[in-house]
């Protein structure tokens, strides 16, 4: 498995604010979840199923307060699945 996220210029050795950083300034207009690094860590399987992944797709192009509570909560679990990552 890589130590890092294809297009997201995110990596395992990153800091915890940089890589929250770099999720919230992800601006990619792409509006298929295989387009957006972003939506591509939301939809690592099996915890998020097609439709959430659509969803989170929709919330994402709507941004607002919706939006930026998906990047929080995409950058929480992106920062916990690299802090468990051998260094």
């Amino acid at each position: 498995m890589s130590k890092s996220i294809p297009g997201s210029w995110i990596d395992a050795s990153m800091r915890a604010d940089d890589i929250r950083v770099l999720l919230f300034t992800e601006t990619g207009t792409a509006t298929e979840s295989d387009g957006s690094s972003l939506l591509q860590m939301y939809a690592r399987p099996p915890e998020i199923d097609g439709q959430a992944c659509d969803r989170a797709a929709a919330t994402r192009r709507n941004g607002g307060p919706a939006g930026t509570a998906l990047r929080e909560k995409i950058a929480e679990r992106t920062i916990s699945a690299f802090s468990r990552w051998p260094r």
